[in-house]
């Protein structure tokens, strides 16, 4: 007959208690463990599908929901933003920059470079459609390709067609915008393309600058009552990516031929010329001082959408109903004289 004390039966009691506690938190850190385990599978398995496709979801707004930007350099995020233009002032000034809307899951912007040569069975990526050709005419055989689109912009050998017209809506700037040629050809321009953006919200958007029109609008836009002037290429380039990012090209600098491509193509193209459609004489242009140095600028200057072509004529929606064509050899003169500016949207393939 064994005999126990009641401090051995506590001993016992409490050796049991502490085994099954042993036992239960045994199996609660296998459990954490399995689901921990499972949950790093899932997000490896993530990587591939749901992560490379996150920018095609769909994301409902709400009150509480906030428009971010980010901007990354060379692939490598770099910053933040509420605002659209902080994000573009920041990423224009850097290499190799994209920006990226939280909103809509999408790429918005990027600087890489777009024009794509190729020759000899290669390709070479060039930052302007200029230097792109300026290579390109070292080859017989070449052409040059935009890569957002696709698009063949350029060949060595095209031959234009003797005559090409586009019917273009017409958009007058008169009577809200004395002052507005440039954005309400843009605004012709992309209507065409199937973006239905007003002149009025062009005005308000495109870029202001205090002395230089290669950076922003001079002066009043809306009335005669203000000094004011105009806008050059560049700002133009800037307002329509916004709208067209995978489409906008800008051709300054180009020879005017090289446009009759893409109107052949479908494209219309906004230049800058005068209102005379012809060349000025000296007498019709003064200095400006800018914050890069003297330029020498026309109060007869004037933007058009340029919408076809034949052999005597150029073809083109005047914002100031003036006209609709004009000799060509006097056109592409004024042309040439505006410093050869043109924005065009690049053809979809």
């Amino acid at each position: 007959m064994s005999i126990y004390n009641s401090g051995d039966l506590m001993r016992a009691f409490l050796s049991t208690v502490i085994i099954c506690l042993l036992v239960i938190c045994g199996i609660y850190v296998h459990s954490l463990y399995i689901l921990l385990q499972n949950h790093l599978e899932s997000t490896v398995s993530k990587d591939a599908d749901f992560y490379a496709n996150l920018r095609y979801a769909t994301v409902e707004s709400d009150d509480n929901f906030f428009i971010l930007y980010d901007v990354y350099v060379n692939r490598t995020l770099e910053a933040t933003f509420e605002l659209y233009k902080d994000a573009y002032d920041y990423a224009k000034d850097n290499s190799n920059a994209s920006i990226y809307e939280h909103h809509t899951l999408s790429w918005v912007w990027d600087n890489y470079p777009p024009f794509e040569l190729n020759v000899n069975n290669m390709r070479i990526m060039h930052s302007s459609f200029i230097s792109a050709k300026e290579e390109a005419l070292k080859y017989d055989d070449a052409w040059i390709t935009f890569k957002h689109s696709g698009a063949k912009i350029w060949e060595r050998d095209y031959t234009p067609a003797s005559s090409y017209f586009i019917d273009v809506p017409m958009i007058e700037q008169l009577p809200e915008l004395p002052r507005g040629c440039e954005v309400t050809s843009l605004a012709m321009l992309l209507n065409y393309m199937g973006i239905e953006v007003d002149k009025m919200t062009l005005a308000d958007e495109v870029s202001r600058h205090e002395n230089n029109p290669y950076k922003g609008f001079l002066g009043n836009m809306y009335n005669w009552n203000e000094w004011g002037y105009g806008v050059y290429h560049e700002p133009i380039f800037e307002l329509m990516h916004k709208y067209l990012p995978d489409r906008a090209i800008d051709m300054t600098y180009t020879d005017f031929e090289d446009l009759y491509y893409l109107i052949e193509q479908g494209s219309p193209i906004w230049v800058l010329i005068n209102t005379t459609y012809n060349r000025l004489p000296a007498s019709r242009y003064q200095n400006l001082r800018t914050d890069e140095g003297i330029m020498q600028i026309t109060y007869s200057m004037h933007s058009v959408l340029v919408t076809g072509y034949d052999e005597n004529y150029i073809y083109f929606n005047d914002p100031l109903s003036r006209a609709t064509r004009a000799p060509k050899s006097g056109f592409i003169a004024a042309w040439k004289q505006m410093g050869r500016q043109a924005v065009a949207a690049a053809p979809v393939y």
